[in-house]
């Protein structure tokens, strides 16, 4: 067997003709580069790629983020794939695929998806663009119930496309909220208004020093008439 880092590149190309609708066999072919044994091992690339594939527009992938120094997800993990398997024996098509996201190799997903702690489960709709965040118990019975129900009563949430620019949010204590973006603006600003207060004061600074010279020169003409008229 291929390493796991060929399997997914390989996946990554073929699944870039499947979503260009290419015959179900390419989509087949995409499934079993990225099978891993219980359930897909997908990339943020891999999945927005089997998402637009035609035959998986009508099905749910439940995927879960994990790190592999997450003490969590090691807990999770025997629950996880328990329950993977026994799905992906299931030929319902309504069925959910199990995969899962390594986010320490695909940090995008960290952000595009909000994803605040290890491990995040996310079940997409591919044909609504959406997805649901799980909230509750990571064990075998609520995973069980999280993919025979469709999570229906979790908020839908958009797929934001990975080419995207998201900022990030941070909430200081009655701070109210400030983004990236908008520190950079006010970066700029602060430069910009730097620069033209250089500029304001050196042309203030050569009117001051114009009006001295030209006080200095009127004084010696004075002077000099003076001298003229004493004499």
């Amino acid at each position: 067997m291929r390493p796991r880092g060929a399997r997914l590149l390989a996946a990554v190309a073929c699944a870039a003709a499947a979503a260009r609708g290419a015959a179900p066999a390419a989509e087949a072919r995409v499934l079993g580069e990225l099978w891993g044994g219980a359930f897909y091992e997908l990339t943020e690339e891999a999945l927005d790629l089997v998402l637009a594939m035609p035959g998986e527009a009508l099905r749910s992938w439940l995927v879960q983020v994990h790190a592999p120094w997450c003490a969590k997800c090691a807990a999770f993990h025997p629950a996880w794939s328990e329950v993977a398997a026994a799905a992906a024996s299931n030929d319902d098509a309504a069925a959910p695929r199990f995969a899962r996201i390594d986010a320490s190799t695909s940090t995008a997903v960290i952000k595009r998806f909000g994803v605040k702690s290890f491990p995040e489960l996310l079940l997409f709709n591919a044909s609504q663009a959406t997805f649901r965040r799980y909230r509750g118990d990571f064990t075998a019975d609520a995973l069980r119930a999280l993919a025979s129900d469709g999570a229906g009563a979790l908020p839908e949430e958009p797929i934001r496309p990975a080419s995207e620019e998201f900022e990030l949010v941070q909430r200081a204590s009655g701070a109210g909220l400030v983004s990236t973006k908008a520190m950079s603006m006010g970066v700029t600003i602060a430069a910009l208004l730097f620069l033209l207060g250089v500029c304001v004061g050196c042309v203030c600074s050569l009117r001051l020093v114009a009006v001295v010279l030209t006080c200095g020169l009127c004084g010696r003409e004075r002077q000099r008439k003076r001298g003229e008229k004493k004499d």
